[in-house]
């Protein structure tokens, strides 16, 4: 049987897996902006210390791709650190529909067993009456 909470775990167990999607877009989409701002900054440094003269041209392409290098680094740990957050979250989504389902079945045997007490409770009512209507009928 579906009650409100199940409903309202599995909404927000869905939000939380769009929480997660959007949080790992949104840290791609940085890491690329942020590989893309730190190239054009390589570049824009490589000109400026060239016109100046003080590196040779092949020392101001190794800095600006160490740069960027870094900044691509960056941008894959922010990738990953995403990646394990949204599967923290499968985890306890997984987690608490299994203790949904436990709950439910729990509930549901306790309800077995109310009905079975109450039958239980009408037989020996129904007993009890038969033998008050022999003592009456004597």
């Amino acid at each position: 049987m579906v009650t409100m909470e199940d409903n309202e775990d599995r909404s927000v167990e869905k939000q939380e897996k769009q929480e997660a999607k959007l949080a790992a877009k949104e840290a791609e989409e940085q890491a690329k902006r942020a590989a893309k701002e730190a190239k054009k900054e390589a570049k824009r440094t490589a000109k400026e210390t060239k016109k100046e003269g003080k590196m040779d041209s092949k020392e101001i392409k190794r800095s600006g791709m160490d740069e960027a290098k870094a900044m691509k680094e960056e941008a894959k740990l922010r990738k990953e650190e995403a990646k394990l957050k949204k599967e923290e979250a499968k985890k306890e989504a997984k987690e608490r529909e299994k203790e949904a389902k436990k709950a439910a079945k729990m509930i549901e045997k306790a309800g077995k067993k109310e009905s079975k007490a109450i039958k239980k409770g009408k037989n020996s009512d129904d007993d009890s009456s038969e033998a008050s209507d022999s003592e009456n009928d004597e």
